[in-house]
């Protein structure tokens, strides 16, 4: 799970670059997309 939050943590990064430049995307959606990678993460650790 260490591997996925990494890669989780540069798409924030990425999302936050990306408002400094005026380069935003709908938020709501962005959290949608976590959530479920999240949960599928889980998933796969509880296996």
């Amino acid at each position: 799970m260490a591997t996925r939050t990494i890669e989780i943590r540069r798409m924030i990064a990425e999302g936050q670059s990306s408002i400094a430049l005026g380069k935003g995307i709908d938020g709501d959606a962005v959290f949608v997309r976590l959530e479920a990678e999240l949960d599928a993460a889980e998933i796969q650790e509880n296996k």
